[in-house]
């Protein structure tokens, strides 16, 4: 018989700092990205949910540039002007009347701040057809989504959308 030799595991988090507005953040090994220790509220539609803050990284532990701070002070600031964007934004998409059904099939996973300073929700849901017909037939919709909040408010509606604006040059 033969045996793997046992991998070595090494840790995910590589760094720790106390960011002035944040709190204790990390830098994930794996994801080259920045995670706030803490949970933060984001409410839509009178739901509230709990996430962290992920802050894209070149994978260097550099300080965040200017548009990542700003954003940064932004989420943190003018939280109640950016989940005033988000729900527009999502009832103009879907064109919902009832907020309900809709925060019904959606969890905010978390909330990104790009290389660029953008302001983005990653969000996993779970709509039935009768919300997504709604969604033009040119618009390729999955169950992971994004919406961008700051600088610019878009829906991006796949997760390949997501992940390209998330990192883009």
């Amino acid at each position: 018989m033969f045996f793997k030799k046992k991998k070595e595991i090494k840790p995910m988090v590589k760094f720790t700092f106390s960011h002035p507005l944040l709190g204790n953040i990390q830098y994930w090994n794996d994801t080259g990205e920045w995670q706030t220790t803490t949970l933060y509220k984001f409410r839509i539609f009178k739901k509230e949910y709990e996430v962290y803050i992920l802050i894209s990284s070149d994978g260097s532990f550099t300080e965040f540039d200017e548009k990542q701070e700003t954003a940064i002070k932004m989420l943190i600031h003018s939280i109640d002007e950016l989940q005033k964007s988000a729900e527009n934004e999502l009832s103009s998409f879907f064109k919902i009347d009832n907020p309900v059904a809709l925060t019904e099939n959606i969890e905010i996973e978390n909330i990104t701040i790009t290389k660029h300073g953008d302001i983005c929700l990653s969000i996993l849901s779970s709509f039935d057809d009768s919300i997504c017909e709604v969604i033009p037939e040119d618009v390729i919709f999955t169950d992971s989504f994004g919406l961008s909040v700051f600088p610019e408010v878009k829906i991006l509606p796949s997760e390949g959308d997501y992940d390209d604006f998330l990192d883009r040059e």
